[in-house]
């Protein structure tokens, strides 16, 4: 993932580097070019100075050099080369003088002796000739150390100009991180406004609308509890009015019509079922419900719960197996009120959509990890099922439409999904690699988060 602070940070630095580089690119050129017309002006100034100088020309070479010992150290510099020349004889030389004549073009020109290039300045007054010279190779080092001495502060200066962007940005994009880091924290059912502990500007528009967002879909999800507890609890009382209603008639009425008033009060009872399935997912909607903890014994908890629907798998010829693989009088922090109504609606489930005489599995497990989980898993018979369809197992009012012959009304693992929401839990939904039909597994913590 991209991080906009790392993003800046080399943005800036590479900027400052860029900019940099080009200034010492052209301040060496430009150095260059100074420092070679410094250095043409100094051969213009000493071969002047030597052309005005009276020399002449003498009998012996050497004799002259005695006489201009002093000129001669002057000029002994290794960057630097002279010669005297009258009358087409040479009459002075320094030590990095060759004893032929440098150069003949007049003025400046460069040439090459002592393994070296150089740079010549040749003058003429009458039958007198100046030669001076200096080495090319001697300017560039001077230029190179003069350009590096001027430009190591700034490359010692990059670190600290990186660490100084670095901690600048850093603090800039504080509040920034903070709210990702507010965000990122806050569990998916919180949804109070979030608030800042400084304000800026540039964020009030964003954490003002991520807080009118909030706002919207907190009222949102409390209209809809209310409606769904509200309708849900109004119905109760007409249906149960409607199913004595029935009751009676069957008793009062000619049994002619008792398969009529039989289908009827089947369908009240379905309502009913649908209506306290309803109220039920409002109830434990995990901003509302709070569990009542308490030690709940699995196998036995799942041993009544498959004696007390054993009555309608009987009814499909099914057979229901319970492998379990706890401790003795293992329990874990829970609700049994809840557990009973998830594990009727999985094995409910299991043999509603399972053919008849087809088996049901039933298995508990501890899972050891760094927090213990009980894993409950409930197959059945059957065919294979997609993974579009397993995606959308828990979605509510969800059916197969394979299956709309087969009455529900896509509640069950809804309620269920949620009540393992409210305990911090996970479910899963596969094709089970025993049975071939479903498999619903779920992970419940043994202790209480």
């Amino acid at each position: 993932m991209k991080s906009i602070q790392r993003l800046i940070t080399l943005l800036l630095v590479s900027s400052i580097i860029l900019v940099i580089t080009l200034a010492v690119v052209a301040g060496y050129k430009q150095l260059q070019n100074n420092t070679q017309a410094l250095y043409d002006a100094e051969l213009q100034a000493l071969g002047q100075s030597v052309l005005a100088l009276n020399v002449f020309v003498q009998s012996r070479l050497p004799d002259i050099d005695n006489q201009y010992s002093q000129a001669q150290t002057v000029f002994n510099r290794g960057d630097l080369a002279l010669q005297v020349w009258q009358d087409q004889q040479l009459v002075f030389r320094s030590s990095q003088a060759p004893n032929t004549m440098i150069a003949t073009q007049l003025g400046f020109s460069e040439t090459n002796f002592n393994y070296d290039r150089w740079r010549v300045l040749t003058l003429v007054d009458a039958d007198k000739k100046v030669i001076v010279a200096y080495s090319m190779s001697d300017r560039a080092s001077k230029t190179d150390a003069f350009i590096t001495s001027a430009i190591l502060p700034f490359v010692l200066a990059i670190p600290i100009f990186g660490f100084l962007i670095f901690t600048s940005v850093r603090m800039g994009l504080r509040p920034l991180k903070q709210l990702a880091v507010l965000l990122s924290s806050r569990a998916l059912t919180q949804l109070d406004p979030i608030t800042l502990d400084s304000q800026f500007t540039e964020l009030e528009p964003v954490v003002s609308t991520i807080n009118q967002l909030l706002g919207k879909i907190q009222a949102g999800l409390e209209r809809e509890q209310s409606f769904s507890g509200n309708v849900a609890h109004e119905l109760r009382t007409p249906l149960s009015i409607l199913a004595i209603s029935l009751q009676n008639a069957m008793e009062e009425i000619d049994s002619a019509h008792h398969p009529r008033l039989r289908k009827n009060l089947v369908e009240v009872k379905r309502l009913t079922k649908i209506v306290n399935q309803l109220l039920l997912l409002s109830q434990t909607h995990p901003d509302q419900h709070q569990i009542k903890w308490h030690p709940v014994a699995i196998e036995h908890l799942m041993q009544d719960v498959i004696s007390e629907v054993y009555p309608q798998l009987l009814q499909k010829h099914q057979n229901i197996e319970l492998q379990c693989d706890l401790p003795e009088d293992f329990s874990i922090d829970s609700e049994s009120e809840l557990l009973s109504t998830v594990f009727i609606n999985l094995i409910l489930n299991a043999n509603k959509y399972a053919n008849s005489y087809s088996n049901i599995l039933v298995t508990l497990r501890l899972v050891m990890a760094a927090k213990p989980t009980i894993e409950i898993r409930v197959e059945n018979e059957g065919e294979a099922l997609s993974q579009q369809l397993l995606a959308q197992m828990s979605q509510r009012f969800y059916r197969d439409p394979q299956h709309k012959q087969i009455q529900g009304a896509g509640l069950g693992l809804a309620l269920v999904k949620q009540i393992v929401d409210v305990h911090y839990g996970m479910i899963e939904f596969s094709n089970s690699a025993v049975l071939g039909g479903l498999c619903v597994a779920m992970h419940l913590p043994v202790k209480r988060a």
